[in-house]
């Protein structure tokens, strides 16, 4: 299939990569919080996300969209799948998550600042925490699945960044705690170049934590 890519939305592109169950949607919440990717064009327009729905302009707002809307009472581990999509399809205009390096690599074109987040995850923590979301592993053995992801990995040991690419590689342990590492949270923001929201980020953090560990 054909990839797909995407137009310059500023004078930089951001993008997160982490293998299946690396919690690659979570980091883009976090990042999300930042006013640099407000646009009353895309983002922020009224029904850009889904059914009428607007994402709100400042951070606190911002927090409790994903409350009501994302990391919801409802939300648990029979539907987190379906939660996901909910809003997955419209960011990825905006900042989109990939599970592989190579295709994360050729989602914008060559003549704009291209900054990668890379957050890599021991592949049977990966199964581990996929594995409660959705038993059918997407039709994978749970062998398949963690040598799935042991590729991902041995790709970013041996990925070449391109003159226009920037690369951030995380371990994605540092994400799973019950408060947000804020060591973890300033490496991430001062890669991007985003204003600190620890407050606010660490307070979405604690509802994901909490649904995970329900």
């Amino acid at each position: 299939m054909e990839q797909t890519v995407l137009k310059k939305i500023s004078l930089e592109n951001h993008s997160v990569c982490a293998s299946v169950g690396g919690f690659a949607n979570h980091y883009r919440w976090l990042l999300l919080l930042s006013e640099k990717y407000n646009n009353l064009d895309s983002l922020n327009a009224n029904s850009f996300l889904r059914n009428n729905k607007a994402f709100p302009w400042k951070g606190k707002d911002k927090v409790k969209f994903i409350k009501d809307n994302v990391y919801c009472a409802e939300r648990n581990f029979n539907n987190w799948i379906t939660h996901e999509w909910k809003f997955r399809s419209a960011l990825d205009k905006v900042l989109p998550i990939n599970h592989n390096i190579i295709s994360t690599s050729k989602l914008f074109k060559d003549e704009t600042t291209h900054r990668i987040l890379v957050s890599t995850l021991d592949p049977k923590e990966c199964l581990r925490h996929y594995l409660k979301f959705n038993p059918s592993l997407n039709s994978l053995t749970q062998e398949q699945f963690i040598k799935h992801c042991e590729g991902d990995i041995e790709k970013i040991k041996t990925f070449v960044p391109k003159a226009n690419e920037k690369i951030l590689v995380v371990d994605g342990s540092r994400l799973y705690k019950s408060v947000l590492d804020e060591s973890l949270y300033q490496e991430i923001i001062n890669f991007f170049g985003l204003e600190d929201l620890y407050p606010y980020a660490n307070e979405i953090h604690k509802m994901w934590y909490r649904i995970h560990n329900a």
